[in-house]
C-alpha cells in the first residue's frame, strides 16, 4: 500500500490533469505500438499491470519540448523505483499534424525520434486509437486529438487516480 501512495504521490508532483472515467472504474484494456530506445514494440496494459501499477498519461501532440513529458521523464526513475510503469499515448506528432494525415509507419517513425531526443527514451510513447481515448473519455472531437489525462491504474485493473 505504502507503494502504491508513492506512486500516487510522484504522479501527483508530475502532472495535475482533469479526465475520466471515475477511480475505482476498471481502466479499458488497450493494445498500442509504442516507441523506445529507437525501437518499437507492442505494449499491452493488462501485461503491464501483472508487474505493477501502471501510469497511462495521455497528451495531445507529440511536438519538441513538451515540458509536461518532460516532466514524467526526470522522475521516470523514481517510477521504476516502486515498481511503476509509465506508458505515454498521444494521436498526432505535432498540433497541425492527424494521425489520418500520416501513414502509420510514418508516425511511428517520428515517435521513435521523439522519443530519444525529448524524453531520452525514459518510458515508451505510443499511438493511441482515437477508439482507445474514447475509452477513456480523453477524446477532443473533431479534432482527433486527446486531451491530457493522467491515470494510474492498479495490478488488478481498478483506477487508482485520474486527473
Amino acid at each position: 500500500m505504502k507503494r502504491l501512495f508513492a506512486i500516487a504521490l510522484l504522479t501527483a508532483a508530475a502532472l495535475p490533469a482533469f479526465a475520466a472515467p471515475p477511480v475505482g472504474s476498471i481502466a479499458p484494456d488497450f493494445t498500442v505500438t509504442a516507441a523506445q530506445n529507437g525501437k518499437t514494440a507492442e505494449f499491452k496494459l493488462s501485461e503491464a499491470r501483472k508487474k505493477g501499477p501502471v501510469i497511462v498519461y495521455f497528451f495531445p501532440a507529440a511536438r519538441p519540448q513538451n515540458t509536461l513529458l518532460t516532466v514524467f521523464a526526470k522522475h521516470a526513475p523514481e517510477f521504476a523505483a516502486v515498481g511503476a510503469t509509465v506508458i505515454a499515448l498521444t494521436s498526432a506528432v505535432s498540433e497541425k499534424d492527424s494521425p489520418q494525415i500520416l501513414s502509420a509507419a510514418d508516425h511511428m517513425a517520428l515517435l521513435v525520434k521523439f522519443s530519444a531526443e525529448e524524453i531520452h527514451d525514459a518510458f515508451p510513447i505510443g499511438a493511441v486509437t482515437m477508439d482507445t481515448a474514447r475509452a477513456f473519455e480523453v477524446a477532443r472531437m473533431p479534432s482527433n486529438l486527446v486531451q491530457y489525462a493522467t491515470f494510474v491504474i492498479a495490478p488488478d485493473g481498478k483506477i487508482l487516480l485520474s486527473f
